[in-house]
């Protein structure tokens, strides 16, 4: 029943039990009391959870000192924006490099308490947005991430805006992404052919490129039907440019 702006889900005297789920515009953690004993508890919940579409997930749940067991939950009001268009948004603003619209967005997702997917979205982001236009920044993310999960929420929020800012503002490159995903489409539409003999555990012709000056030494890696392929095309960024440079002179 919705009531007072309120969605309230009325159960039967004898369970001794109410819960109320308060809609916000965004996503919310909102407690709810579910039965007076963990045997009505555990029936009860599932019962909320199936007879509520308003119910994202429950995040977690505890007794207080009455023995009520206590579950939060994520709310969402279905008027306002979806969980996976906010990371949608979340992801394409830094990408776009929009540091005030990845700020606000990264402040809806910590509104509705989602810290892990936060995690989860930061760790693709800066592989996949960012790359080897400015690899340093891979370390970086994964600490405030480490750093922003011992915390928890609300300190969570200074590591993780300090990240977001940093790869708002970073020069951007998918090159990696699209390197990868060049070799995977190589073998799944061409007969890409064997491994170079020479490359065999048993060959005695391979060259150890240790044993020559600078470790490198000119051999055929790719097998013979794509020895002439490029998978990897840099981006025009600085950091690129340098291993162009250095690609360039080894394919000489």
């Amino acid at each position: 029943v919705i009531l007072g702006g309120a969605l309230i889900l009325f159960l039967p005297k004898e369970n001794k039990a109410s819960t109320r789920l308060t809609t916000c515009p965004n996503f919310i953690s909102d407690k709810v009391v579910v039965g007076s004993s963990i045997k009505e508890s555990k029936i009860l919940l599932p019962l909320l959870c199936k007879t509520n579409s308003k119910i994202k997930k429950v995040t977690e749940q505890y007794y207080d000192y009455n023995d009520d067991l206590i579950i939060k939950v994520k709310v969402l009001s279905s008027k306002q924006d979806g969980y996976y268009d906010l990371l949608s948004a979340f992801q394409k603003s830094i990408r776009g490099s929009d540091v005030h619209a990845s700020l606000y967005y990264l402040a809806r997702l910590i509104q509705g308490g989602e810290l892990d997917a936060i995690c989860r979205r930061l760790s693709v982001i800066v592989y996949e947005d960012i790359g080897l236009a400015n690899p340093t920044l891979g370390p970086i993310v994964a600490s405030a991430i480490q750093s922003a999960l011992l915390l928890g929420l609300p300190e969570a929020r200074i590591p993780l805006s300090s990240v977001v800012i940093q790869l708002a503002l970073s020069p951007k490159s998918n090159s990696a992404e699209a390197a990868i995903d060049n070799a995977i489409n190589l073998i799944n539409t061409k007969d890409t052919g064997n491994v170079p003999k020479h490359l065999k555990t048993t060959s005695p012709n391979y060259k150890y490129p240790h044993n020559y000056k600078y470790s490198y030494v000119s051999q055929q890696y790719l097998p013979d039907n794509i020895k002439d392929v490029k998978i990897y095309h840099p981006r025009d960024n600085e950091n690129e440019r340098k291993l162009k440079e250095i690609m360039n002179k080894l394919e000489k």
